[in-house]
Protein backbone atom coordinates (compact mmCIF):
# COMPACT_ATOMS: atom_id res chain seq x y z
CA UNK A 1 0.00 0.00 0.00
CA UNK A 2 1.03 3.54 -0.52
CA UNK A 3 1.20 6.02 2.30
CA UNK A 4 -2.52 6.58 2.77
CA UNK A 5 -4.76 6.44 5.75
CA UNK A 6 -5.31 2.96 7.10
CA UNK A 7 -9.00 3.12 6.28
CA UNK A 8 -8.36 4.01 2.62
CA UNK A 9 -5.78 1.26 2.28
CA UNK A 10 -8.00 -1.35 3.88
CA UNK A 11 -10.94 -0.33 1.72
CA UNK A 12 -8.78 -0.55 -1.43
CA UNK A 13 -7.67 -4.05 -0.45
CA UNK A 14 -11.27 -5.05 0.24
CA UNK A 15 -12.35 -3.73 -3.17
CA UNK A 16 -9.53 -5.70 -4.80
CA UNK A 17 -10.47 -8.90 -2.95
CA UNK A 18 -14.14 -8.48 -3.96
CA UNK A 19 -13.02 -8.00 -7.56
CA UNK A 20 -11.01 -11.24 -7.53
CA UNK A 21 -13.77 -13.20 -5.80
CA UNK A 22 -16.23 -11.85 -8.38
CA UNK A 23 -14.04 -13.39 -11.08
CA UNK A 24 -14.20 -16.73 -9.26
CA UNK A 25 -10.77 -16.56 -7.64
CA UNK A 26 -10.25 -18.08 -4.19
CA UNK A 27 -8.50 -15.79 -1.72
CA UNK A 28 -5.82 -17.88 -0.01
CA UNK A 29 -4.21 -15.14 2.08
CA UNK A 30 -4.37 -11.43 2.76
CA UNK A 31 -1.55 -9.32 4.10
CA UNK A 32 0.93 -12.21 4.14
CA UNK A 33 3.94 -10.77 5.97
CA UNK A 34 7.51 -11.94 6.24
CA UNK A 35 10.60 -10.12 7.40
CA UNK A 36 11.53 -9.76 3.72
CA UNK A 37 8.27 -8.30 2.44
CA UNK A 38 4.49 -8.43 2.30
CA UNK A 39 1.90 -9.63 -0.19
CA UNK A 40 -1.45 -7.90 -0.10
CA UNK A 41 -3.50 -10.72 -1.64
CA UNK A 42 -2.70 -14.30 -2.63
CA UNK A 43 -5.41 -15.85 -4.81
CA UNK A 44 -5.97 -19.10 -6.68
CA UNK A 45 -7.64 -19.10 -10.10
CA UNK A 46 -11.00 -20.80 -10.60
CA UNK A 47 -9.32 -23.63 -12.55
CA UNK A 48 -6.65 -23.89 -9.81
CA UNK A 49 -3.92 -23.52 -12.45
CA UNK A 50 -2.59 -20.10 -11.40
CA UNK A 51 -1.72 -18.49 -8.11
CA UNK A 52 -1.62 -14.70 -8.16
CA UNK A 53 0.40 -12.55 -5.83
CA UNK A 54 -1.43 -9.23 -6.03
CA UNK A 55 -0.07 -5.89 -4.93
CA UNK A 56 -2.90 -3.45 -4.23
CA UNK A 57 -2.03 0.21 -4.74
CA UNK A 58 -4.30 3.11 -3.89
CA UNK A 59 -4.05 6.71 -5.02
CA UNK A 60 -6.62 9.32 -4.12
CA UNK A 61 -5.08 11.79 -6.60
CA UNK A 62 -2.86 11.58 -9.68
CA UNK A 63 -0.36 14.22 -8.49
CA UNK A 64 2.38 11.61 -8.06
CA UNK A 65 1.50 9.26 -10.90
CA UNK A 66 -0.73 6.25 -11.23
CA UNK A 67 -0.99 3.56 -8.59
CA UNK A 68 0.71 1.08 -10.95
CA UNK A 69 3.74 3.34 -11.34
CA UNK A 70 4.35 3.22 -7.60
CA UNK A 71 5.38 -0.45 -7.70
CA UNK A 72 9.08 0.27 -8.07
CA UNK A 73 11.80 -2.40 -8.58
CA UNK A 74 12.67 -2.53 -4.86
CA UNK A 75 9.01 -3.23 -3.99
CA UNK A 76 8.84 -5.88 -6.70
CA UNK A 77 11.87 -7.66 -5.23
CA UNK A 78 10.24 -7.69 -1.78
CA UNK A 79 7.00 -9.13 -3.19
CA UNK A 80 8.90 -11.84 -5.08
CA UNK A 81 10.87 -12.83 -1.95
CA UNK A 82 7.68 -12.95 0.12
CA UNK A 83 6.03 -15.09 -2.59
CA UNK A 84 8.92 -17.55 -2.50
CA UNK A 85 8.48 -17.88 1.26
CA UNK A 86 4.71 -18.23 0.90
CA UNK A 87 5.09 -21.06 -1.60
CA UNK A 88 7.33 -23.02 0.77
CA UNK A 89 4.43 -23.52 3.17
CA UNK A 90 1.45 -22.94 0.87
CA UNK A 91 -1.43 -25.35 0.37
CA UNK A 92 -0.62 -28.05 -2.19
CA UNK A 93 -2.93 -26.48 -4.78
CA UNK A 94 -0.95 -23.23 -4.67
CA UNK A 95 2.41 -24.99 -4.92
CA UNK A 96 1.24 -26.94 -7.99
CA UNK A 97 -0.06 -23.85 -9.80
CA UNK A 98 1.91 -21.52 -12.00
CA UNK A 99 2.53 -18.13 -10.40
CA UNK A 100 2.16 -14.59 -11.59
CA UNK A 101 2.42 -11.11 -10.13
CA UNK A 102 -0.46 -8.68 -10.63
CA UNK A 103 -1.07 -5.11 -9.56
CA UNK A 104 -4.55 -3.97 -8.67
CA UNK A 105 -4.70 -0.20 -8.96
CA UNK A 106 -7.47 1.49 -7.01
CA UNK A 107 -8.58 5.09 -7.24
CA UNK A 108 -11.78 6.64 -5.95
CA UNK A 109 -13.20 6.36 -9.47
CA UNK A 110 -12.02 2.94 -10.66
CA UNK A 111 -10.22 -0.34 -10.13
CA UNK A 112 -7.71 -1.55 -12.74
CA UNK A 113 -6.39 -5.12 -12.61
CA UNK A 114 -3.02 -5.36 -14.35
CA UNK A 115 -2.27 -9.03 -14.95
CA UNK A 116 1.38 -10.09 -15.24
CA UNK A 117 2.44 -6.63 -14.10
CA UNK A 118 5.98 -7.85 -13.47
CA UNK A 119 8.02 -11.04 -13.40
CA UNK A 120 10.14 -12.62 -10.73
CA UNK A 121 13.65 -11.25 -11.03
Amino acid sequence: MTAVSGDSGREAEERAARHLRGLGWEILARNFRTRLGEIDIVALSPDRATVVFAEVRFRSRADYGTPEESVVPAKRRKIVRAAQIYLQTAPAAARAASARFDVIAVTPQELRHVENAFEAL
